[in-house]
């Protein structure tokens, strides 16, 4: 998976004001949440997306630790 591809998709690195994992589940909170392509994230491997009014919600089934660092460290 490309690390840029998702966050382009997440509508850039600048948009993400806050992540935490749970499980295998990614929660952020955006500035912007208007601008996150759901169908992109369906093909990088994101089965479920949810969307809510204040944060979105990614579903990995893959090591989402390894994923979240490779992301944003």
């Amino acid at each position: 998976m490309d690390n840029d591809e998702v966050l382009v998709a997440l509508g850039g690195k600048d948009n993400i004001v806050e992540h935490y994992v749970i499980g295998s589940r990614l929660s952020l909170k955006l500035n912007n949440y208007d601008v996150v392509n759901i169908e992109k994230l369906n093909q990088l491997g994101f089965p479920t997306v949810i969307k809510m009014s204040n944060k979105i919600t990614l579903v990995y089934e893959g090591d989402l630790e390894e994923l979240s660092n490779r992301l944003f460290n």
